[in-house]
């Protein structure tokens, strides 16, 4: 076998390694606690809502992020709970066909029992982005009831 070859053997199993190693560590880094976490934006549900209807390219540039946690305040329009247990709370935002729905992380969705429609809330998590095809709703994943 040519020593050329032999060297290009010996790289591609190399990057393999290093590809691998690199996979791994990805794969074991910690998962951010938005719920827990220090709120790094806080502001109104209407005014998140607000800022994706003006400029929704601006808006995501701004809060949907990988490690950025937002701090809403706002009305309770409905609790939902999926087959898993995990709840979401639809918060109003001052647009009959919008609002903001927030999926609470397992561990928070027994908080929201103490809650019903109407109530006041302040809710944490990561904005994850925004749908305006039906009705406008800005996405809040991996929250926690504050």
């Amino acid at each position: 076998m040519k020593k050329s070859i032999k060297v290009s053997i010996f790289a591609v199993i190399i990057l393999g390694v290093i590809g691998a190693g690199i996979g791994y560590y990805l794969f074991q880094e910690p998962v951010k606690n938005f719920a827990d976490s220090s709120a790094d934006i806080v502001l109104p549900a209407k005014t998140l809502f607000d800022e994706f209807i003006k400029d929704e390219n601006k808006a995501i540039a701004k809060y949907v992020t990988d490690d950025k946690t937002i701090q809403i305040k706002g009305k309770i329009l409905k609790i939902s709970k999926n087959s898993d247990g995990i709840v979401t709370l639809d918060i109003d935002v001052g647009n009959p066909d919008g609002n903001i729905s927030c999926e609470l992380i397992k561990e928070e969705s027994s908080k929201a029992d103490k809650f019903k429609a109407g109530d006041v809330i302040t809710i944490q998590g990561q904005c994850t982005g925004y749908q305006g095809l039906i009705n406008p709703e800005v996405k809040m994943s991996r929250c926690g009831i504050k």
